[in-house]
């Protein structure tokens, strides 16, 4: 089992490695840097708190989804942002991939 470990360190580092990874690293430090995106997150991020609470309070909270959703449009619509979010679909595809590679030979070994 260890040596299973091992090599899933492995495939982590080379993960880590990446141009991939390494460019969601580099626009995620730009993403922290931008006092702007950094505000536009942090609204967005009170706005669902909000929502949660009317919802588990059973109060309406139309308005409150309206404003969220036109601040989560104007953030999907910042270059940056959407770099970000490409980049990180991306390597989430790939991790899937992995992940189902995996699955696919550890069945085969079981059955």
């Amino acid at each position: 089992m260890e040596k299973l470990l091992n090599k899933f360190d492995d495939i982590l580092e080379e993960l880590k490695r990446s141009p991939k990874y390494q460019d969601l690293l580099a626009v995620k430090k730009q993403l922290e840097d931008n006092e702007e995106i950094k505000s536009l997150i942090s609204e967005i991020k009170g706005l669902q708190k909000t929502m949660v609470k009317k919802e588990a309070e059973k109060k309406s909270f139309a308005k409150e989804e309206e404003i969220y959703q036109e601040k989560l449009n104007l953030l999907n619509s910042i270059p940056l942002y959407q770099e970000y979010s490409y980049l990180l679909d991306d390597i989430q595809v790939d991790l899937e991939i992995i992940r189902s590679s995996i699955e696919k030979e550890i069945n085969k070994l079981t059955n």
